[in-house]
């Protein structure tokens, strides 16, 4: 019983000797990483003091790792986040992979002596990092009260076949020429357009050699006034000159335009302007060649002018742009823009005539063009207007590496004119030379597009007159003619006047419609008087008598005179009746002959 007490009691004095030997185990946390919690308990603090600069050194490398993955540079930034990375690995005593922009352990310590050291020089390697990031302009935000509406039109294009493309060759100056066209209804003003600059060369081939490349112009015309495209257009101009460092290839470059629409709110658009470069061959961070581009050139459809409901081809001009590296197993999907008034009823503005959107093209060579076409069929009731066909590009460079491209192309359709006229109202249909018929008959635009300085003129040889101005006509409107026609001389024909309608569109091109109608103009009927010359020698003779015979006489002739009126009238309704007659004799014997012809 003793020795089991005695047992007992070693055991319990045992425990705490146990216990005082048994340390908490604490979290490594890296000294300087930015996501730790700020508070930090007294054990934390004390242990990491206790760590060596080479450890925290060594802690820290997975902390910059994950700083500069989260900074999302571009190739060009990514290129300046090596060189800091390189460095920081030789002060922490680490490697560093510039193929995976990885920092891993390396083979000697860090120069820093003090962990302490160590956190204050990853500071400065983070913010050598956020300088490596291209600066980006901040705008302040407005207010609500300052806020304003501002409306993205697609009316406001660059267009002009005049302009090829524009090459830049490194080191010279070139000219950049943007016409601009507004295909809306009304006319815009305040136009401003500013070229985006870039520091990167990649997107803006040029030397910056001032702050603001902004042009003005005071309004771009709409379709309301009466001008054709042609007319319409205002062309932008910047000298450039292209840096040393330019890299060959087409380099995009985008045009910010802003103005005021008619209502007096905002509108913006941005658009893509295309220069061809030539100068230092593309690679990329590793001194490799960079990425093969594919680009479309242009493009042709045959028929030239594209009419709604017309089926045509249209043929794409591609270009391998890279100088080194052929591309193949090409496949180019091509659909149209869709159309519609909402979600649900929308439609493709063109459709391929065999079913399938897709082209298969085997491969293109370095620096090489090649031609591709399908036949399209466009939407019967597609407004007058450009619509673009977006190209979607899959291919592959000799290595199988894929690659994807997105080209788009507009292609303008235009709507056949329809007019027709309504019956023609003549009063009255026959007249005398020197007399006036009025003309009345109405103008209908049936068509979708839109007439412009439409006018009226009447020919034949027997009338004058009658010209009429209408002016522009939109879709579904209606012009009123109400003209007068003055006999000239008299009819030789079968009175047929022809009336010529001429409209143009909105090139300026002009047409012609020609409508006819029946005038007969007669030589006015004078009735003759003959002088009897017994009653003028009666009249000598009897100068002399009395008043009272005077009046008498008088009185005889007045009567005559009346007789006189009376018998011409007679005779004008006589010849009238003639006149009708044998207009009917005639109309009947054209009826037998066309029966017997028949």
């Amino acid at each position: 019983m003793k020795r089991l007490l005695v047992l007992l009691l070693c055991a319990v004095l045992a425990v705490p000797a146990v216990g005082m030997n048994v340390q908490a185990t604490e979290p490594q946390v890296p000294i300087g990483d930015t996501n730790v919690p700020n508070t930090v308990s007294e054990n934390e603090k004390e242990k990491s003091a206790e760590q060596s600069a080479d450890q925290v050194a060594m802690a820290n490398a997975s902390v910059l790792n994950d700083y500069l993955k989260n900074k999302k540079f571009t190739d060009a930034e990514m290129k300046k986040a090596d060189e800091v990375m390189k460095k920081a690995a030789e002060a922490l005593g680490l490697s560093y992979d510039e193929t995976n922009h990885k920092l891993s352990d390396g083979p000697t310590g860090t120069i820093y002596e003090t962990a302490d050291g160590v956190v204050d020089y990853v500071k400065s390697v983070k913010e050598e990092l956020d300088n490596c990031k291209t600066k980006e302009v901040v705008q302040e935000t407005p207010t609500e009260s300052e806020t304003e509406t501002v409306n993205v039109n697609s009316n406001i294009i660059i267009g002009g076949k005049e302009y090829d493309t524009t090459i830049a060759n490194a080191g010279q100056q070139c000219e950049i020429a943007v016409p601009l066209v507004n295909l809306g209804d009304t006319k815009v003003t305040n136009v401003v357009i500013t070229p985006v600059l870039s520091s990167d060369v990649t997107a803006w081939p040029f030397d910056i050699e001032k702050t603001d490349y902004s042009q003005t112009c005071d309004k771009l015309r709409g379709e309301d006034s009466g001008k054709s495209v042609v007319d319409r257009k205002h062309t932008f101009r910047w000298t450039l000159k292209t840096r040393d460092d330019a890299i060959t290839g087409y380099t995009k470059l985008t045009f910010n335009v802003t103005y005021n629409e008619a209502d007096g709110s905002k509108g913006s658009v941005a658009l893509d302007y295309y220069v061809q470069v030539n100068g230092v061959e593309p690679t990329d961070e590793n001194g490799k060649l960079s990425t093969p581009r594919v680009i479309v050139t242009g493009f042709t459809t045959t028929p030239e002018e594209v009419y709604a409901g017309d089926t045509f081809t249209l043929t794409l001009n591609l270009k391998n742009t890279s100088k080194t590296t052929a591309v193949s197993n090409m496949l180019f999907d091509i659909q149209g823009t869709q159309e519609g008034t909402d979600s649900t009823n929308t439609y493709a503005a063109f459709l391929p005539t065999a079913g399938s959107s897709t082209i298969y093209v085997d491969s293109i060579g370095a620096n090489s063009t090649k031609s591709i076409s399908i036949e399209l069929k466009s939407k019967a009731d597609l407004a007058q207007k450009p619509y673009v066909v977006t190209v979607n590009m899959e291919y592959e460079d000799s290595e199988a590496n894929p690659f994807t491209e997105v080209a788009s192309v507009s292609v303008p359709i235009k709507q056949e004119p329809k007019v027709d006229i309504s019956s023609v109202t003549l009063m009255p249909e026959t007249i005398e030379i020197g007399n006036e018929a009025n003309v009345m008959f109405s103008i209908y635009n049936v068509g979708k597009t839109k007439l412009y300085n439409v006018n009226v003129k009447f020919e034949a040889d027997s009338i004058s007159g009658g010209d009429t101005f209408i002016g522009n006509l939109e879709p579904g409107a209606t012009g009123n003619v109400d003209a007068y026609l003055a006999g000239q001389a008299a009819t030789m024909d079968d009175g047929t006047v022809k009336i010529i309608i001429r409209y143009e569109d909105e090139e300026g091109k002009e047409a012609t419609i020609e409508k006819t109608m029946t005038l007969y103009v007669n030589e006015p009927y004078y009735e003759e008087f003959y002088e009897d010359p017994m009653m003028m020698g009666d009249m000598e003779e009897e100068k002399g008598l009395p008043w009272w015979g005077i009046a008498l006489i008088a009185v005889g002739a007045a009567a005559a005179a009346v007789a006189a009126v009376v018998v011409i009238k007679k005779k004008k309704k006589a010849k009238k009746l003639a006149q009708e007659e044998l207009e009917a004799i005639e109309a009947a014997e054209l009826l037998e002959d066309n029966s017997l012809e028949e």
